[in-house]
């Protein structure tokens, strides 16, 4: 793919542009205030939902584009909905009943909250990792039966990672998408990705992609950097994630690898605002 002039910077948070502990550091959010300045268009797009990247868009302080839910959810500048995937209820009753026959608990998404049924100080000390990590709201249920919302993605909390993906697929074979991380499985609608999701906001303000560039660190990340004009991972991506970029950030996420690398590409005037006329917002 030729790489244009880039219009559209994409950002995931975790072990992107948010630090080692979770917040949006001073050096960050101004390279990121620079790209905007230059007219260019940002967005973010995560694996979380949108409720939890409130936080971290809050803390940039710019009017940005999302993507939520590794794909399903598109958002624009006023949280309207631009695209919106999510799973059937089949799909619903699937995966939970991989967690029940794995005694795991499992996240429901809902527009605000994150339902839960723990069952053991396990399930307990999980959830409260995520919460910690993510700021998630959450209420805690007797039953996912009482949940009558549909849901983007379910995200099973597990210590047994390998384990939970191994059953899922056998399971499920390629009804759902499945994404690992190290504390968790989370379950898609089919054939959705990160990148799927990015390439339909693009599209749907009709961006080239050859315009754009994605930063990202994790396994979840790589369609996306794949699907972008220039993918960049983080110097401390997963190895798989820097097979595929276009290259790897100098510094880590903790040593403000991300506005580093910024800062650089604006100093060879690679951003700028797309043409007059030709972005629908």
């Amino acid at each position: 793919m030729t790489i244009g002039t880039i219009h559209l910077l994409a950002l995931d948070l975790d072990g992107t542009t948010l630090s080692h502990d979770g917040i949006v550091t001073p050096r960050t959010k101004a390279a990121i205030e620079k790209v905007a300045a230059t007219g260019a268009i940002v967005a973010l797009c995560s694996g979380r939902s949108n409720a939890t990247m409130a936080a971290a868009k809050a803390s940039i302080g710019l009017d940005v584009l999302q993507v939520a839910f590794n794909g399903c959810l598109g958002l624009g500048y006023t949280e309207n909905v631009l695209f919106k995937d999510t799973l059937s209820t089949d799909q619903v009753s699937a995966v939970l009943n991989v967690a029940t026959q794995l005694n795991s608990t499992v996240n429901y998404y809902s527009e605000s909250v994150i339902y839960a049924v723990p069952k053991s100080p396990q399930h307990k000390a999980l959830i409260a990792r995520y919460q910690a990590q993510t700021g998630a709201q959450y209420e805690l249920i007797d039953s996912y039966s009482s949940i009558q919302s549909a849901t983007c993605k379910l995200l099973i909390l597990t210590e047994t990672v390998a384990e939970v993906e191994r059953t899922l697929r056998t399971a499920l074979g390629d009804t759902v998408e499945i994404v690992r991380d190290n504390y968790f499985v989370e379950c898609l609608p089919a054939r959705v990705n990160k990148g799927v999701g990015f390439t339909k906001l693009c599209k749907q303000i009709g961006m080239p992609v050859h315009n754009t560039a994605a930063f990202g660190d994790g396994i979840n990340d790589i369609e996306f950097l794949q699907a972008a004009g220039l993918g960049v991972a983080m110097a401390n991506a997963k190895t798989e994630l820097k097979s595929v970029a276009s290259r790897v950030t100098e510094f880590t996420n903790r040593e403000d690898g991300l506005a580093i690398e910024l800062e650089r590409m604006l100093e060879q005037g690679r951003f700028a605002a797309p043409p007059a006329g030709t972005i629908a917002m």
